[in-house]
């Protein structure tokens, strides 16, 4: 079971990412912020998908794909941005950023769970090489 790290500083968005990933084949854990996520990858090297939100306190998602991306680590690791952030410029941002997907808010649950398998997969295929 691939595990997804759901990073969410609202706690309704975060209920609902967690309901949404309930019914799927993943586990899931959570972090509140940007800071917290960071420090949940040093302690848990079995996390497979990042789910991030791009604006919290502490650190934000910009921020905290920057660390993802240069750490080796890490490096491979899906993030799918979550954010109601959804202009062009922000869009392209988060993608040049390294972002594997950028779902915007509010988000329809088949999409969320179609971009965690598409993840998933790539993931898998990753490790067979």
């Amino acid at each position: 079971m691939l595990k997804v790290l759901i990073v969410e500083d609202d706690p309704v968005n975060l209920k609902v990412l967690e309901k949404i990933i309930e019914d799927t084949e993943f586990s899931s854990l959570s972090a509140t912020n940007g800071l917290e996520a960071i420090q949940m990858l040093e302690q848990d090297s079995d996390i497979d998908i990042i789910l991030l939100d791009r604006f919290m306190p502490e650190m934000d998602g910009m921020h905290v794909i920057q660390k993802v991306r240069s750490n080796p680590n890490w490096a491979d690791i899906p993030v799918i941005f979550q954010t109601a952030a959804d202009s062009d410029s922000e869009v392209i941002e988060g993608s040049m950023a390294g972002a594997y997907y950028y779902l915007t808010k509010p988000y329809d649950s088949a999409i969320v769970r179609s971009v965690l398998r598409a993840a998933a997969a790539d993931v898998q295929n990753k490790r067979t090489m």
